[in-house]
């Protein structure tokens, strides 16, 4: 229930917040939740709404999306080393 809350509140911010307040979100949407995969889409509707192509995204068309899906795979693998630390 809290999950589809915090997707709701997400899907709001990509439209009313400016990309790196809803970039934040995510991020930590990605590290409170297991397997949030659709991180991955609101990194998609944030490169649909801002786009790529401006010096500020580094020409890239598909910056937030690629972005959160690296930061995804990263928390994966660090969230393995660190249950398996403890």
């Amino acid at each position: 229930m809290i999950r589809i809350f915090v997707d709701l509140v997400l899907l709001i911010s990509v439209f009313l917040l400016p990309s790196y307040v809803t970039l934040i979100f995510v991020l930590i949407g990605i590290l409170f939740f297991r397997g949030y995969v659709e991180s991955i889409f609101f990194g998609f509707l944030l490169d649909l709404i801002y786009g790529g192509g401006s010096l500020f995204h580094f020409y890239m068309f598909y910056f937030f999306t690629l972005l959160i899906f690296i930061f995804y795979i990263v928390s994966i693998q660090l969230k393995k080393v660190l249950r398996l630390s403890l």
